[in-house]
């Protein structure tokens, strides 16, 4: 399973490429993702399409999409834009993988 380590600030300018590498990863057919945020220093709010569509690409495959993160922010900006009930959300990679029934 991929997990993808996205680090730094996730903006409208940075987005674009994360997208284009996770759309790549999903048209591999893995089963699942985990897209690791625990070492971003910001989510901007205009980086939120692109994870709306990944986790709308994700969906449409059938392929599961995890975030892990521990910071409140990324939560908070997902949930001001209304869309954080696309995404399961986990404070570590283990939980993510305990949650999809996978060993450790």
């Amino acid at each position: 399973m991929p997990v993808v380590h996205v680090q730094g600030c996730l903006d409208h300018t940075t987005a674009p490429a994360v997208q284009k590498f996770v759309l790549e990863v999903l048209a591999t057919s893995p089963w699942a993702v985990v897209l690791d945020l625990r070492a971003l220093t910001d989510l901007a709010p205009d980086a939120v399409p692109a994870l709306v569509e990944l986790a709308c690409v994700a969906g449409d495959a059938d392929i599961g999409l995890y975030l892990v993160t521990t910071d409140p922010v990324v939560e908070h900006v997902l949930a001001a834009a209304g869309v954080h009930r696309l995404f399961e959300i986990h404070p570590d990679i283990d939980s993510a993988l305990r949650t999809m029934g996978r060993p450790q």
